[in-house]
């Protein structure tokens, strides 16, 4: 698992970082542990659940980080629905792509298929809760 100044410093950041974490949170177990050990220091995370051979995936992933520019007491991280497989059923993302954020380290707002209107929502109204 990646150290909290790696974590710190890969926040909101459309790179390569996030690629890293998902190795990291591919299992119910591994994603736990990341909640339990993170949502003290990053109350408010978005899960951005994608795969590399999804078409609308690929039309939403700017729109979603540029959402994660604006908002940036948002963590953001990307999870690769076929590379996470174990954590993307336990957190019952049948399709991609999907938003799942967490606030305080509870599950709170699901998005499937994430139009646009979908990817403002989830990310106001997880920025609307306070810290």
């Amino acid at each position: 698992m990646k150290t909290h100044t790696e974590i710190t410093n890969s926040i909101n950041k459309p790179s390569d970082d996030f690629k890293n974490m998902q190795l990291s949170l591919n299992t119910r177990h591994s994603f736990e542990t990341f909640i339990h050990t993170y949502s003290s220091s990053y109350p408010k995370i978005i899960f951005f659940i994608t795969a590399s051979w999804c078409n609308p995936c690929k039309l939403a992933k700017p729109i979603v980080y540029d959402y994660a520019a604006k908002y940036r007491d948002i963590l953001l991280i990307e999870l690769d629905f076929d590379a996470s497989r174990e954590t993307v059923h336990y957190l019952k993302v049948k399709s991609v792509p999907s938003l799942v954020s967490f606030y305080l380290g509870n599950k709170d707002n699901v998005c499937f298929g994430c139009s646009d209107n979908q990817i403002k929502s989830i990310f106001q109204t997880l920025q609307s809760l306070p810290l």
